[in-house]
C-alpha cells in the first residue's frame, strides 16, 4: 500500500521562497538577454516591414523608430551571421552531447528494485513513481536524475545502506522534484541556447549555474 504523501505546508520556508525567487530571477534575466541578443535582427525586419513609416515620419516616435531602423542596419547582416552560427554550433553541441549521455547511459549496470527494497519504499513514500528509479553498482554520485523526454532517477545501489531511512527519503525527495520539474530537459534547452547565443557567455554561466 503507498502511504499518502504530506500535503504542502500553506507557508513555504524561507529557504524555497528564496530558491523560487531566484529561479524567476534567473528566469527574468535571460528572457531579458535573449531579447537584447536578437533585437539587432528582428527589429531591423519589424521596423522595415511597417507600412506607413514613410507617410508618418512628422511624428517623433515614428522618426525614433526610422532612426532605430538606419542604425540596425550595418550589424544586421552580421548578427545574421551570428544566428547561423550560433545555430550550427548548437545543434552540434546538443548532437554530440545526446551521444555521448546514450552511449554512458548503456553502459550502466542497471536493476530495477523490487516492491520491498529500501529505495522502492522510499520513492512510494515521497511520491515518485517506483518505475522511474533505477539501481546503479558502482554509482560514483549518490543519485542523479536524467533523461530528457522520460526522466529517471538512478540511485547508487548500496545508498540504502548508508543512509538512514529519513535520508534516504529526503534524497529521493530532491531527485523527485527534478523529475517532476523536468529538469534534465530545461537544461538541454537552456545550454542549447547558450550554444545558440554563444557571444553572450552570461547564459552558459546560468546554464552551469542551474546544472
Amino acid at each position: 500500500m503507498t502511504t499518502p504523501v504530506a500535503e504542502r505546508p500553506a507557508v513555504l520556508p524561507p529557504l524555497v521562497r528564496s530558491e523560487q525567487r531566484r529561479r524567476r530571477l534567473v528566469l527574468l534575466t535571460l528572457a531579458a538577454l535573449l531579447v537584447l541578443s536578437i533585437s539587432p535582427v528582428f527589429g531591423h525586419h519589424v521596423i522595415g516591414a511597417v507600412p506607413w513609416l514613410a507617410a508618418s515620419r512628422q511624428h517623433l516616435g515614428i522618426l525614433c523608430l526610422v532612426a532605430l531602423h538606419h542604425l540596425l542596419a550595418p550589424v544586421h547582416t552580421a548578427f545574421h551571421v551570428l544566428l547561423y552560427g550560433g545555430l550550427a554550433f548548437a545543434t552540434f553541441d546538443r548532437l554530440r552531447a545526446a551521444r555521448r549521455h546514450a552511449r554512458v547511459m548503456r553502459a550502466l549496470p542497471l536493476e530495477t528494485p523490487s516492491a520491498i527494497d529500501p529505495v522502492c519504499v522510499a520513492a512510494r513514500n515521497v511520491g515518485l513513481d517506483p518505475a522511474r528509479v533505477r539501481l546503479v553498482d558502482g554509482l560514483p554520485n549518490p543519485a542523479f536524475t536524467t533523461g530528457w523526454w522520460r526522466p529517471r532517477v538512478y540511485v547508487a545501489r548500496d545508498l540504502s545502506h548508508r543512509l538512514s531511512p529519513d535520508e534516504l527519503s529526503a534524497v529521493l525527495a530532491h531527485e523527485a522534484e527534478h523529475v517532476r520539474r523536468r529538469d534534465p530537459l530545461r537544461l538541454f534547452v537552456l545550454r542549447f541556447l547558450a550554444g545558440l547565443l554563444f557571444w553572450l557567455p552570461a547564459i552558459r554561466r546560468l546554464a552551469e549555474d542551474l546544472a
